[in-house]
């Protein structure tokens, strides 16, 4: 088909430097496949045989990223790819190839191509060339139905596509050969963004929702692969993300909901950013990254582009447990037109591009703007960057609504971003925007009759509310500035509470119906006005559900058509003007609705239409078949076929789908009337895709739920229908589909409801762009459609038809349009809860109503309290009379009832109030809670003052010191524990070595020790040694001991001996205390300063001493807060007593003459606001009246009680009772008061009362005793008056003293807490720095003390292996002076015999180490001897022998034996020795090698511990700068200041050091003591210096007489012994000789014990064997002893058994014939059965049912009982053989029961089924079987049996009708005969099995 021709003109002039564009220039140059771009442009579809016009709608122009050009835009926007020329504002398009939407649109980086991903079925990537268009490449098979996003490597050589629902697969194209390389499931949810690295080729990143992915293309054996990773989000909540971005060093970086930036390192979350103080990186989510020069860009939806220092990220290393950090942006761009209101006028980014990607000069960057339009924006880092700019406006989501203006060329549309727009549609532009902060949802231009100038719009919103503005268009149009205001809000109205989905204006404009989702429709009046039209509120009608259509009967014009969100439709007449009856409510009650319910059909058509086709295919079917028939007829002359069965189909009707009816009904997308009297519904969700007629409502007709006839729209019957228009009255009917088609169906003038003629143009998205409206222009010539994918398109109608009717009539404004400087906006409402006009109506009545019954309230209030007071005021009369005159409580009360009543409906009343307030009490208390927690729990107490009492208005306040947290004791536990554990571990590496030696010299020492003694056990020995043997081991013994002790002692000694190279300890410990009292030698801030000696663990120790401070400072001011509460409670304490004192005041000075009455003091005044703030903390209680009434009664009772009852000494009762009494009398008001004052009077006073006046009415004058008196107790009361305020006086100013003391210590306090608190401060510092390098200190300090540790254990084993070696040493000179000693010996003991020569060259022969053997020998080794005489002769030429044959194995002639055998003795003795030497030299060369590797070892371990010692002292020099940048406040004192400028201004202190002046003079001081300890501690050297000579002539006499006593030894062993020897050795020698002939003994005495033991064994053997033999005998006794026991129990068992009867053997054997002729009757049935049996089986094998016997019925019917009858038997006997417990089955019951209660239930059954036979029969054999369940369980006698067939007979007769009473007698008679029978055989049956149980036992 062919397209319009303006469209194809387009499609081929692309500008491209003002010239045209030659296709076939294009074509001869390029040699690719050629696309004919006629195919790849979707068209509209018409139906075949079609007749509507195929160009019946030329698109005209869209009224609504990615850069083809610095200068050009392309974007999409349904099925339209737009191209904007940013320079030229021209814009131009081209239509996609399938119709199904754009999916996304890329550039090549390196070619000029444009690659457009569509949607559809199996949609095309198409690859054009720019800015020619002409197809490069059409790529197919990257996904089902559409695509997400497209993306090209860096290169430009691949391309990667995402697609989206429902495979979403990632592919991988090599576009250049159009095919598919790498192809794979990304997710299974959307994915957003794909991208390819920018830095590493071959990796590729994919993000969508709640996941990441990353990509590598990787070759494998197999060929190309791809391969996927998801990201895991670890501890971060998992997030959506958009944007992604891949680092050179294969980090990544994402966005996240919330804002924050996501480093990935693999596919784990390193760490997050944010900005400082954990706020969002941005205020939206990120959309997109770039990297530019080392920096991170960042694209927010908040409309703020920041940019990072990547390296900052990259570095940051935080710890693994809060994987966090927080940097600041150093770049800002926000994107704004208003930046007055923040971030809220910010645009919404989505995505931006570089304008010149190829230009990094180029700073300009085209943005989209989420919220409508397209920017330039300027990213400019090194100058001030230019204001962005908005080149490109459009709606932001979907636009609503929109209206036409009649008589101009203006559209108007309103979106759900609250915008308004209005396009002029024949320049093709925007002239007018106004935004509102609502959801827009409709529109109306309102025509000119109604405003003359044509300007007025109505808009309403999803608030529910409708606003009325004045537009000036025509101003608008000419001044073409978008940005400036041409608006007024002239009305606002809030008739609903939810949102407004259709708003309608009646034909002739009189009225305004809205419909919302609250469910009402609401009517207006639009008046005219000479200003602007108004809307008058006439009413609103309740609807079933929500409103989301209406249309207006044609020939009615206040009939309007309704349909609703549920499925209901209705038709109301309405009032065109306001109700008389609407005051208290706008409901109008008087207009009721006729309301119908939409019944769902769709699935029942359907399955109509299933049925008729089954039908239609079996009817041709049948027809085939009959054919066939006929065929065979035919060729077959005389056959008979059944024609019903050979006709028969014998497959099975498939099933019918169920009839589906949706829960909830659907909503009414469309409602309107039609030319034949009907009314059509097109409906949502699943009733979409047909049309629904139903008849006009008319008056008192019934119309049903279900559509009179439905049409099916053509090949859309799933497919919602959104919008409707007829065009030339009926002639076309203009369809606005769901998936932004619009269909054209022309009419059937015979039949409106055939819709087969219609033409398809897909123009908006198919996923989310339905039609939401269709408009005609003013003229009818165009036609505009607006969809949810905020696009609005404009059509020319080209439809040359006649048309049969007038021509238009298009109306002109009828007034100039007004100026907007004469109106003004009215406020606008912007609270979301504002009220509705009904709320408003109703609110005003409610006030109304209110404020009357307040009125009355108050009037009745009024009423009572008088009569109240009344009550009261009788009451205080009556009460005021005598007790006998007074009337009783109970006689005001007209009657109790009444007052128990009201007592009761009070309670009721406060049951009610209590549980409506108990949720406010309850939030009131959490409220209350929450304030306590955050202001009085925190602290320790209240704050309050106490003021002075002298001076009241001064006063010491507490200090406000919160709480300790719950845990500071336990981490002060902790703290000061950890500390102390350090302490103890401290591993002493070198004991270990130092014990390993010390064991080993011991080792040494014993092994040389008594080896004389070695394998003889001395322990059990000792005795048998002998006497002398034992005395010389104990000598031996004793000199060993006595030696080893001495060696101990000289190891102390060399131990203790000073090293001269080391200082003396408490030297050591003074230089350490003068460095601490001193200072340090270098400042903290000195290069020099050593710091590897500093405190361990001092993290730790500066947490404690922070601990400490807060500690200390906590309980300082606890304490002062303390104190000041009981100087609080002391003055409170002082009130009272000082109150009572003044009451005692009171009383002295009614008894003192009125000059001697001093001034009562002031009570201390306590303002409990200030002084007890605490109080208000705490709830009143809450009194009623009646409990305020009782309490005040009873306080004025006390009162006068307390004032009767005042305690009256004696003194004062004689004295001065009368002229009290006589002034009581006078005062007639008190009357009352008297009268009882007397009556308690009377009974206090100690004198009566009579015998008083008596006294006084005799004698009235003053005796002089009672003057006496009198002025005595004057006197006296004088001095307790003095007293008493000398006493208050003293109180007061005491209290005042401690009251200035706490002053001047709260002072101190705070003083010392603010110096505390800074302490604190920088105790908080240091540990938060110390404890940020604790973790690399300590790693130091680890390295530096596992090398101190490896370099002392390579010193001390150098140490423990040079001992060794001389140890060694010595032990070789020892073994050389042996060898020596053993020489000389053997020498002496040859000395004078003649055959020396031969004896000493026997002795004299060397050893000679083993030799191995070859291969071939044995493995054995051969010793071979030399003489070290070699070179001699094998023969011996002596002077005294002659000439001897050397021959060692033979001794010569003459030669005395033991000097012969001597010689190889004393020869093997010398080989061990020589032998221990060379092993000892072996050893020793070994130690060497170790040493000389230890020796490389610890140079490397010194050359590395001095690194790690470097590294450790440049840590802690960085550590104490960081501490040095901490600022500290020091007070200080005047003194310490000398440096002064002027009297108020002191020099730089920066430099300084600061010492206290005291502290100076004492180190001055203390230099003049050291000066004279230095000349102390020179006397004290030259005294030493002499000491010390003299001590060195001491040692040299000492050596002297220790040589000399050496020699006198030496000779005193010559003289004795011969020569000098060692005594040690010789105590060996002898005890040697002596164990040698005890060894000796012993073996003789061996043999003489081992003959004897020989005997003993031999004598053993036969014992053991004569007791075997008797414990065999023994046991067989046993065994036959046994076997006579077990006889004799059986014989005992058999004498007590009774012998059994000859009739009970006799019934026995009768039984057991029973039982056989049972089994025998079973086993025939069982036959029987089983013949049976096998006759069915056969006949079911034989697949034919067995024939009937042929008898008589009668027969029949007999053997048929029979049958029956012995089945029930055989059953009954099977149960009886197969076990104790019986299953019988009955007709209704399956029960498990005995065999009694089965037979009995049996018999009574029959019965029943006898005398009944109705359907009660069931019933009563199942009550009945529970009876004898519980009757005849447990039966053992007759009596029993005889009670429960009574029972059970009794129950039947109560059941038999009354007609067959007259077979009671027979019936009891037969079932008593049958039970008594039954039961008997019962129990028999039970005794016989019982008697046969105890005779198997027996």
């Amino acid at each position: 088909m062919a397209d319009t021709d303006e469209e194809i003109e387009a499609l081929e002039n692309f500008p491209e430097d003002d010239q045209e564009y030659n296709p076939e220039i294009t074509y001869e140059e390029n040699t690719q496949k050629y696309y004919d771009p006629e195919t790849h442009t979707s068209k509209p579809f018409r139906v075949r045989d079609g007749t509507v016009p195929i160009n019946i709608l030329e698109f005209e122009y869209p009224f609504s990223i990615s850069n083809s050009d610095p200068d050009t835009l392309i974007f999409a926007s349904g099925n339209l790819i737009h191209f904007l020329n940013v320079t030229t504002k021209k814009i131009w398009f081209l239509r996609g190839s399938t119709g199904g939407g754009i999916g996304h649109i890329t550039k090549n980086p390196k070619f000029d191509h444009i690659a457009i991903a569509e949607n559809g079925i199996d949609p095309p990537i198409t690859i054009y060339n720019w800015p020619s268009m002409e197809i490069v490449m059409c790529l197919f098979g990257g996904t089902k139905e559409r695509y997400s996003h497209i993306k090209y490597s860096p290169d430009g050589l691949l391309l990667a596509s995402q697609g989206g629902s429902p495979d979403y697969f990632t592919t991988i194209w090599d576009w250049q050969e159009s095919k598919i390389l790498l192809q794979c499931k990304s997710h299974s949810q959307n994915v957003y963004n794909l991208i390819f690295s920018a830095f590493i080729p071959g990796n590729l990143i994919s993000c969508g929702t709640g996941h990441i992915k990353f990509w590598k293309m990787a070759e494998t054996f197999t060929g190309l692969k791809l391969k996927g990773g998801l990201g895991r989000f670890g501890k971060t909540e998992i997030s959506d993300i958009v944007g992604i971005y891949q680092m050179p060093d294969k980090k990544v970086v994402s966005s996240c909901e919330w804002g924050n930036m996501l480093l990935w390192d693999g596919d784990l979350i390193k760490f997050e950013v944010s900005k400082k103080n954990k706020l969002s990186c941005h205020t939206g989510p990120i959309v997109q990254f770039e990297y530019m020069n080392a920096e991170l860009v960042s694209i927010g939806m908040d409309g703020v582009v920041r940019i990072w220092f990547y390296e900052t990220i990259d570095q940051a290393n935080p710890p693994e447990e809060d994987p966090f950090i927080e940097i600041q942006p150093i770049y800002e761009f926000h994107i704004t037109e208003d930046e007055s209101k923040g971030l809220k006028g910010n645009a919404m980014l989505m995505s931006i591009l570089r304008q010149e990607p190829d230009d990094p000069e180029n700073t300009f960057w085209y943005a989209q703007d989420g919220n409508g339009g397209l920017w330039i924006i300027d990213i400019n880092t090194s100058t001030i960057p230019e204001v962005p700019q908005k080149i490109f406006t459009c709606h932001a989501g979907a636009i609503s609504d929109m209206g036409i203006a009649q008589w101009g060329p203006f559209v108007a549309t309103l979106g759900i971003d609250g915008c308004l727009h209005i396009y002029n549609y024949v320049e093709k532009k925007l002239i007018l925007t106004h935004n509102f902060h609502d959801i827009g949802k409709q529109i109306i231009w309102l025509p000119c009759k109604v405003d003359a100038t044509g300007s007025a719009l109505i808009c309403a919103f999803g608030s529910g509310i409708i606003r009325v503005i004045i537009a000036a268009v025509l101003i608008a149009n000419e001044h073409n500035n978008i940005k400036d205001k041409f608006t007024r809000l002239v009305q606002v109205l809030k008739p609903h509470s939810q949102s407004i989905n259709v708003m309608s204006v009646n034909p002739s404009c009189s009225l305004l119906v809205t419909g919302s989702d609250d469910s009402t429709i609401f009517v207006f009046n639009i008046c005219t006005t000479t200003m602007y039209p108004t809307l008058v509120p006439i009413g609103y009608i309740k609807m079933p559900s929500g409103i989301s259509c209406m249309t207006w009967k044609p020939e009615d014009e206040l009939t309007v058509l309704i349909g609703c969100v549920k499925g209901d439709w209705a038709e109301i007449l309405l009032p065109d003007s306001p109700q008389l009856y609407v005051e208290n409510s706008y409901e109008l009650i008087h207009c009721k609705p006729a309301i119908f319910k939409f019944h769902s059909v769709k699935s029942s058509i359907r399955r109509e239409i299933i049925k008729y086709d089954i039908e239609k295919k079996k009817q041709a079917k049948i027809a085939q078949k009959r054919e066939k028939m006929e065929k065979l007829k035919v060729a077959n002359p005389g056959i008979e076929i059944d024609e019903e069965a050979f006709l028969m189909d014998s497959q099975e009707d498939p099933a019918l789908p169920e009839i589906y009816i949706p829960e909830t009904p659907n909503k009414v997308l469309i409602i309107q009337y039609t030319n034949q009297e009907t009314v059509w519904l097109s409906l949502a969700g699943f009733d979409a895709g047909y049309m629904y007629e139903y008849p006009v409502p008319e008056k008192d007709q019934i119309i049903g739920p279900e559509p009179i006839k439905c049409t099916m729209i053509c090949d859309a019957d799933d497919i919602e229908i959104r919008s409707c228009l007829s065009y030339k009255h009926g002639k076309y009917l203009f369809l606005g589909m769901e998936h932004g088609e619009i269909r054209v169906c022309r009419i059937n003038p015979e039949d409106h409801t055939d819709l087969s003629d219609y033409w398809i143009l897909p123009m908006h998205d198919n996923y989310n762009g339905y039609i939401s409206k269709m408009l005609l222009n003013y003229d009818h010539t165009m036609l505009f459609t607006c969809g949810h994918d905020g696009n609005l398109f404009s059509y020319i109608i080209n439809d040359d038809t006649a048309d049969d009717t007038t021509e238009i009539d298009i109306p002109q404004p009828s007034a100039p349009m007004r100026s907007l400087d004469d109106l003004h906006d009215i406020e606008d409402i912007e609270e979301p809860e504002y009220p509705t006009l009904e709320d408003v109506i109703v609110k005003t009545e409610h006030d109304r109503v209110a404020t009357l019954a307040k009125e009355k309230k108050a009037r009745t209030l009024e009423m009572l309290h008088e009569l109240i007071r009344d009550y009261s005021t009788i009451l205080d009369r009556n009460r005021s009379l005598l007790k006998s005159q007074q009337i009783p409580r109970e006689n005001f009360e007209l009657d109790p009832r009444i007052t128990a009543d009201l007592n009761e409906q009070l309670k009721i009343e406060m049951n009610l109030v209590h549980k409506k307030e108990a949720f406010q009490v309850e939030k009131s208390e959490l409220g209350l809670k929450k304030l306590m927690d955050h202001f009085i729990e925190p602290i320790t107490c209240v704050p309050f003052a106490v003021s002075r009492i002298m001076k009241p208005d001064t006063m010491v306040c507490t200090i406000r010191e919160q709480k300790l947290d719950n845990t500071f004791d336990e981490t002060y536990t902790d703290v000061v524990n950890c500390l102390a554990s350090c302490k103890k571990l401290v591993i002493k590496t070198e004991e270990k070595f130092a014990m390993e030696e010390i064991e080993e010299q011991e080792t040494q020492r014993v092994k040389g020790e008594e080896s004389i003694l070695m394998n003889i056990n001395l322990t059990a020995m000792q005795h048998k040694l002998g006497v002398q043997i034992n005395h010389m081991l104990q000598k031996y013994k004793t000199r060993k001991a006595k030696l080893d002790e001495r060696q101990k002692e000289w190891n102390l000694i060399s131990k203790k001996r000073l090293d001269p190279n080391i200082n003396h300890p408490d030297d050591v410990a003074a230089i350490k205390l003068a460095e601490q009292m001193i200072g340090v030698y270098n400042l903290k801030d000195s290069p020099q300063l050593y710091m590897q000696d500093e405190v361990k663990n001092l993290t730790m120790t500066k947490y404690k001493q922070y601990l400490d401070c807060r500690k200390q400072l906590h309980y300082l001011r606890e304490n002062f807060n303390t104190k000041l509460k009981e100087i609080r409670a002391k003055k409170q304490a002082l009130c009272s007593k000082v109150l009572n004192l003044i009451n005692t005041l009171k009383r002295i000075h009614t008894e003192i003459p009125q000059k001697n009455i001093k001034t009562l003091p002031d009570l201390p005044i306590i303002d409990n606001d200030i002084e007890f703030p605490e109080e208000n903390l705490q709830f009143e209680k809450y009194t009623s009246i009646s409990e305020q009434a009782k309490e005040a009664k009873y306080q004025r009772e006390s009162i006068f009680i307390d004032e009767v009852s005042d305690p009256i000494d004696e003194e004062y009762e004689v004295l001065l009772l009368e002229s009290k009494i006589r002034r009581t009398d006078e005062e007639s008001s008190l009357l009352s008061i008297l009268n009882i004052a007397e009556k308690k009077m009377q009974t206090n006073s100690l004198i009566p009362s009579k015998l008083s006046r008596e006294l006084y009415s005799y004698d009235h004058t003053e005796t002089t005793w009672e003057h006496e008196m009198k002025y005595s107790r004057m006197l006296h009361k004088l001095y307790d008056q003095d007293c008493i305020l000398r006493y208050i006086d003293n109180s007061y100013k005491e209290f005042d003293k401690q009251m200035d003391k706490l002053e001047q210590e709260r002072l101190d306090i705070v003083a010392e807490s603010v110096y505390m608190e800074l302490y604190l401060l920088t105790l908080h510092q240091e540990f938060i720095i110390l404890k940020d390098y604790e973790a690399k200190e300590t790693l130091l300090r680890k390295n530096v003390d596992e090398k101190l540790v490896e370099q002392s254990i390579v010193k001390q084993k150098i140490q423990v292996t040079s001992n060794k070696i001389e140890r060694k040493k010595k032990d070789i000179n020892r073994l050389q002076e042996t060898i020596k000693d053993i020489t000389s010996e053997y020498i002496t003991s040859i000395k004078e015999n003649k055959f020396q020569d031969f004896l000493r060259k026997i002795y004299k022969k060397k050893f000679k180490l083993p030799k191995e053997t070859d291969e071939s020998e044995t493995s054995s080794t051969t010793m071979s001897e030399t003489s070290s005489e070699e070179g001699d002769v094998g023969s011996i030429d002596s002077k005294d022998i002659g000439y001897v044959y050397f021959d060692e194995n033979t001794c010569p002639v003459g030669c005395d034996k033991e000097l012969y055998d001597m010689a190889f003795f004393m020869r093997n003795k010398r080989y061990e020795y020589e032998h221990e030497i060379k092993e000892d030299q072996k050893s020793i060369e070994k130690l060497c090698k170790e040493i000389e590797v230890d020796a490389k070892k610890q140079k490397v371990i010194a050359d590395l511990l001095k690194m790690d010692v470097d590294k450790l002292e440049k840590f802690m020099l960085e550590k104490q700068k960081k501490l040095n940048d901490i600022d500290v406040t020091i007070i200080f004192n005047f003194q310490q200041l000398q440096h002064f400028i002027n009297s108020y201004t002191v020099s730089s202190i920066k430099e300084s050091i600061i010492f206290d002046k005291t502290k100076l003079s004492n180190l001055h001081v203390r230099v003049g003591e050291l000066q004279q300890e230095t000349f102390d501690l020179y006397a004290k050297q030259k005294s030493n210096r002499i000491h010390l000579h003299r001590m060195k002539i001491d040692c040299k006499h000492m050596n002297n007489e220790i040589k000399r006593l050496k020699d006198e030894i030496k000779e005193e062993m010559t003289k004795k012994f011969g020569q000098k020897i060692s005594l040690t050795t010789m105590y060996e020698t002898v005890l040697q000789r002596m164990i040698y002939n005890v060894k000796i003994d012993l073996t003789e005495m061996m043999k003489l014990y081992e003959e004897q033991m020989k005997c003993i064994r031999e004598k053993y053997r036969e014992e053991q064997a004569t007791l075997g033999k008797l414990i065999q005998d023994n046991t067989e006794k046993l065994s036959f002893l046994t076997i006579l026991e077990e006889e004799q129990l059986t014989l005992r068992k058999i004498l007590k058994q009774v012998p059994m009867s000859e009739e009970d053997m006799l019934q026995g054997e009768l039984q057991y014939k029973a039982d056989i002729i049972k089994l025998e009757t079973i086993l025939a049935s069982q036959k029987k059965q089983k013949e049976l049996f096998l006759s069915d089986i056969k006949n079911l094998s034989m697949k034919s049912g067995a024939l009937p016997p042929i008898c008589h019925k009668a027969d029949y019917q007999k053997n048929l009982k029979e049958y029956e009858h012995d089945s029930k038997i055989n059953e009954f006997a099977i149960d009886i053989v197969n076990s104790d417990t019986y299953e019988i089955t009955t007709p209704s019951l399956n029960l498990e029961e005995s065999n009694l209660t089965s037979l009995v239930h049996y018999v009574l059954s029959r019965v029943i089924e006898s005398l009944l036979k109705t359907e009660e029969t069931e019933q009563l054999k199942q009550d009945m079987f529970e009876n004898i369940v519980s009757s005849f369980t447990n039966i053992n006698t007759m009596e029993e049996a005889q009670a429960s067939i009574k029972q059970v007979i009794n129950c039947i007769e109560t059941s038999i009708p009354v007609n067959e009473r007259h077979t009671l007698e027979i019936m009891r008679e037969a079932i008593k005969e049958s039970l008594y029978d039954i039961i008997q055989r019962k129990i028999n049956l039970d005794e016989n099995i019982s008697q046969l149980i105890d005779s198997d036992k027996k």
